[in-house]
């Protein structure tokens, strides 16, 4: 089991990656559980490799090296449901009202119907890298962005990154010993609770062709399953495109 007082804190005025700088100390030897926060990133990493996460000050740029055991390796894959079910989660303590907070297959985290944040997860020896970056007080307005993005602050929501990252934190770890003791078995129930479009009509694009389906479940192992008029088809990696926001 976990504990947050197990975790070494380390807070960076300014790094490339809080990613970067997690793998950096694991491959020199590092072997204790981290938690990095940064104030600002000159280059954080997104899932896309030619694209770096905008990183004003004011955000939140974090990044959990957690330590498993060889068991618990075959889970690699839903880690990113864990962390974006942590962070809806974290998010909805802070709010007295129903809000709504979903999240977008397989891990972007929407405030209403607005991207709020960004993850990737990574290894390195043993160790799961969990980088998150959170909108607390700005968010892209780009013209140029894909879809619309907000921030906590944006949504009403005064908190500092400092404050979030310690009660995003705890949260992971608790969902993080909860899966432990589970075995993984009943977090996809939990994260379709929060599923945005499931049920619905979606569109999504995977190898530059479009499909149009109900969203009707996500597998054992993260896929997102749409019926479509010409069967149920199932897809690992894919992208939920601009006409799902509109």
């Amino acid at each position: 089991m976990f504990d947050i007082a197990d975790f070494k804190f380390i807070h960076l005025s300014n790094v490339d990656s809080t990613n970067v700088y997690a793998k950096s100390l694991i491959l020199n030897g590092e072997n204790s559980n981290c938690i990095i926060v940064a104030d600002t990133q000159t280059k954080g990493k997104t899932t896309k490799s030619n694209s770096f996460w905008e990183s004003p000050v004011g955000n939140l740029y974090f990044t959990m090296a957690v330590k498993i055991d060889e068991h618990f390796q075959k889970f690699l894959h839903l880690f990113s449901f864990l962390s974006a079910l942590s962070l809806v989660e974290s998010v909805k303590d802070l709010s007295s009202e129903d809000i709504n907070i979903k999240i977008k297959w397989p891990n972007d985290v929407l405030f209403n119907v607005k991207k709020l944040s960004g993850i990737l997860i990574e290894k390195e020896k043993d160790f799961i890298i969990i980088g998150v970056g959170v909108n607390i007080s700005h968010y892209p307005k780009s013209i140029n962005i894909k879809y619309p993005t907000t921030s906590l602050l944006n949504e009403g929501i005064n908190i500092g990154k400092d404050e979030f990252a310690h009660i995003f934190a705890r949260q992971i770890i608790k969902n993080l010993n909860w899966c432990m003791e589970t075995e993984f078995s009943e977090l996809i129930d939990r994260i379709k609770n929060y599923m945005y479009k499931i049920g619905e009509k979606i569109f999504i694009t995977f190898n530059n062709e479009n499909f149009i389906g109900i969203f009707e479940n996500i597998d054992s192992n993260g896929a997102i399953v749409i019926k479509t008029d010409s069967g149920v088809k199932s897809f690992l990696s894919a992208e939920l495109t601009k006409e799902n926001f509109i």
